[in-house]
This record gives C-alpha cells, sequence and structure tokens, in this order.
C-alpha cells in the first residue's frame, strides 16, 4: 500500500483548538517573553470541547495528524495530554527546540511536507 492508498488525514493544531491556553497567556503578556513558563503550563490545559469533539468524530474517516508549534522538548508532556483526555493515536509534529521561526511558518511547511503524500481532507 503507498501513501495515496491510505486514509486521507486530518491535521489538527493543539493550542487554542484542542487545548485552552488561556490560564498560560500571562507568559506571553511580559517582556521578555516567558516561552520556558508557557511552555511547562501546557499540561494543565483544560481541553477544548468542541476541538475534542471535532477530532474525534473526524478519526472515523480520517488519520490524525497533530501538528503544533510547541518545541520538541515539550512531546512526552503533549503526549500525555493527549492521552490523559481520551485522543486518537496519531503522528505529532513539532517544531525543533532551536527552531525560533514563527509557528505559521514552522506549521505551514510541515503542512506542505505532508501534503505531498497525503490527502489533507481536514486542517483544524
Amino acid at each position: 500500500m503507498n501513501d495515496s492508498d491510505k486514509a486521507p488525514v486530518a491535521v489538527f493544531d493543539l493550542d487554542n483548538t484542542l487545548a485552552d491556553t488561556a490560564h498560560r497567556q500571562r507568559f506571553l503578556e511580559r517582556r521578555p517573553r516567558d516561552w520556558d513558563a508557557f511552555f511547562a503550563a501546557a499540561p494543565h490545559d483544560p481541553p477544548l470541547a468542541e476541538g475534542i469533539a471535532l477530532v474525534r468524530e473526524s478519526a472515523k474517516e480520517c488519520e490524525i495528524v497533530y501538528l503544533t508549534g510547541r518545541p520538541e522538548r515539550c512531546r512526552r508532556d503533549t503526549l500525555d495530554w493527549l492521552a490523559a483526555h481520551g485522543l486518537p493515536e496519531g503522528a505529532l509534529h513539532m517544531r525543533g527546540n532551536a527552531d525560533r521561526r514563527p509557528a505559521r511558518r514552522t506549521k505551514l511547511e510541515i503542512l506542505r511536507r505532508l501534503a505531498r503524500t497525503r490527502e489533507v481532507r481536514v486542517l483544524v
């Protein structure tokens, strides 16, 4: 089976899509921004019901892929959060720890790479 024969993918962002980051925004409102504290607080994010429902519904027809601007050092916490909230398994694409580019650029790069070999049916 080649990639084009596989189920389409549904790609979900994490922050403010599946996870409510409101409680940790204060770390980004100061100068300099405290990214370490921002990401360290991520395991305490409450789930966003609408996003959670959509990922579960999408999993019925699509392979789930998670795409985030979080750095690789947050992988364990992120996987634990996904599991704790009963979300479907799926590949987790993260930025490198030293990658300081805006998340919108890193996410687009990963999405384009994914779309070269797979049908992206849903992007949230």
